[in-house]
Formats: structure tokens, C-alpha cells, sequence
């Protein structure tokens, strides 16, 4: 995944998809012939397939972000396995879609079990290096000197989880993102 002049980004994307936002965030980033990451929710996912697709065929990745987004700390080990299993079958099975990483809700899990979920799924663990906070502001970029390539960026399409039920601030953020990292 990388920017125009071949400095490395990486978008990620949680929590969607989304009917109204995942399909304005695939056109920004086919404009800027950038591939991202979407983290998505299993149950999101059964409800918006079409635009499942058009994330496959756009050559982006998918990542495991369970069926439900509950909080895994909460969950037992066995409901742990069964809401990221749903997820990955659901795929395999829909749109014949090998998931290969995973990224907890709110990156919160016992380290123990996230090695257990690599090992049993022969999963990628994918974190972020720089939380955008799309979930109440525009990310805020100030000094272009200060962002560093390589670095893995946590943006969100979905809005379930956020109080703030618009993604205008996320598109112009990832838009206002891109345009600094291949204008430098």
C-alpha cells in the first residue's frame, strides 16, 4: 500500500462496511491509487455484500474485526473463537475471501488468546500507529515534517460505535492525508 512517489502508508478503515461511507471511501482512494486495509464487522459485512465486493475487486484487504465488535475481554475464550470464525467463514463461504489479519475491537485482547487466534487462523495481528480520532474530529495535520512513512493509520467507516453519526470529517481526513504524503 503505498502513496504516489512510493512512500509507504497504510489506511485502515474499522467497523464497516458501511452503505454510505465505505463506497466514498473506495472512490478516494481509487483516485489516489492507494489499497487500504477494512477491518470489518461480520454482521455488517452479511448486510452490505455488494459493497464487500467492490472492496475485494478493488484489490483492497479485508481484515477480521469479529461477527459483533462486543468487547472481547468480556468473552469467553470459546466466544472469543466463535465470533472470529464466524467472520472468517462467513467470507470463505460468500465470496470465497480468504481473510489473513485481525484486529480486535478497540485493539484490546488478552495476549495470550490474540497468539492463540495467529496460530489457529494463520492470522496477521494489525494495529495502528497513529489513531486518527474519526470518531469525533477531523484528524488533525498540522506539520507535514512530523508524519513518518510505514506508519499504519486507524480511520473508521462504520458509525455504530461513534457519537458522531457523520464520516465527512474521515473523508476529508484521509483525503487532506493523502494529499500531504504524496505532495511532500
Amino acid at each position: 500500500m503505498a502513496t504516489g512517489n512510493n512512500e509507504p502508508i497504510i489506511l485502515t478503515f474499522d467497523d464497516g462496511p458501511h452503505p454510505q461511507w465505505t463506497p466514498k471511501l473506495l472512490n478516494i482512494l481509487s483516485a489516489h491509487n492507494i489499497k487500504a486495509i477494512f477491518f470489518m464487522i461480520g454482521s455488517n459485512a452479511a448486510k452490505n455484500g455488494g459493497i464487500v465486493k467492490d472492496v475485494i475487486a478493488e484489490g483492497h484487504r479485508i481484515g477480521n474485526h469479529t461477527w459483533s465488535h462486543k468487547p472481547l475481554l468480556a468473552l469467553s475464550k470459546k466466544s472469543i473463537f466463535e465470533e472470529i470464525n464466524k467472520t472468517h467463514q462467513f467470507f470463505l463461504d460468500c465470496f470465497s475471501y480468504k481473510i489473513s489479519c485481525f484486529r480486535p475491537p478497540w485493539g484490546i485482547i488478552r495476549k495470550s488468546h490474540l497468539e492463540l487466534i495467529e496460530s489457529r487462523f494463520n492470522y496477521e495481528s494489525v494495529f495502528w500507529d497513529v489513531d486518527s480520532r474519526d470518531y469525533f474530529l477531523p484528524f488533525p495535520i498540522r506539520d507535514k515534517k512530523k508524519l513518518k512513512t510505514k506508519t499504519i493509520y486507524l480511520f473508521h467507516d462504520g458509525i455504530k460505535f461513534s457519537p458522531v453519526f457523520s464520516r465527512e470529517h474521515t473523508l476529508l481526513s484521509v483525503e487532506r492525508l493523502i494529499k500531504i504524503h504524496t505532495c511532500k
